[in-house]
């Protein structure tokens, strides 16, 4: 199993793209995530299963640590970029693609933990 970390490719694909183009492109986008995807898999594929596109929600360890993340709310807040237009555009990314994903997860922390569970029970 080859769990990707989906709003980490997101992200990490618009700003290498913001590098090279000051317009967000949103084929361009989709197509450099998919090609992000292909690549993971063609890698990794033989030794480790299919991949696991792995969608976080609100974590729960904000309920904990009401500080959680908190210094990147300052730095979104001092960016130019617009957020509410990054966000979404992963929400839509993830609507349109929802039919051709089999199983959604909405939690990595609960993929994680499942995940090294099995590693432990079956030596993996």
């Amino acid at each position: 199993m080859i769990l990707i970390d989906n709003n980490q490719v997101i992200i990490a694909n618009l700003f290498s793209l913001l590098k090279h183009n000051n317009e967000l492109d949103e084929n361009l986008l989709r197509h450099m995530i998919l090609n992000t995807y292909r690549m993971y898999r063609k890698k990794f594929h033989n030794k480790y299963g299919e991949l696991v596109i792995c969608n976080d929600s609100r974590s729960w360890r904000k309920d904990i640590f009401e500080n959680y993340k908190a210094n990147r709310k300052k730095q979104k807040d001092k960016s130019d970029m617009d957020w509410n237009e990054v966000h979404n555009f992963m929400d839509k990314i993830r609507e349109e693609w929802k039919p051709w994903i089999e199983k959604e997860v909405t939690d990595t922390h609960k993929v994680i933990y499942e995940a090294e569970r099995r590693v432990k029970k079956d030596g993996c």
